[in-house]
């Protein structure tokens, strides 16, 4: 199992998971007209933007913003500021939380 990551902790390229504060939750529309939902996630240590790109139907539901969720995903730069792109994410509920600690 991977270590639980603060924000502050975060590297360009590195795999991350924990627990965070969805602040904000918007659905977007690309260039090509895919939609992909644009989130600000918050923890003790900072805050970081982060974008789901694939799966959008299946997660758009899940959580809203104010909800603390479970997250992981990949750490990347754009235009020169990290940013979190999220590969899987869940409203942080109990059974998560026993399972990460």
């Amino acid at each position: 199992m991977k270590a639980i990551l603060s924000i502050d902790q975060f590297t360009e390229g590195g795999s991350v998971q924990g627990f965070y504060l969805c602040v904000e939750k918007h659905i977007r529309v690309t260039r090509t007209k895919d939609l992909y939902l644009d989130l600000v996630l918050r923890d003790r240590t900072g805050q970081i933007p982060a974008k789901i790109w694939e799966k959008v139907d299946e997660y758009r539901n899940k959580f809203e913003a104010g909800d603390p969720v479970v997250v992981s995903g990949i750490v990347d730069t754009y235009q020169d500021r990290q940013q979190l792109i999220v590969k899987k994410i869940n409203r942080a509920s109990v059974q998560y939380y026993g399972r990460y600690g």
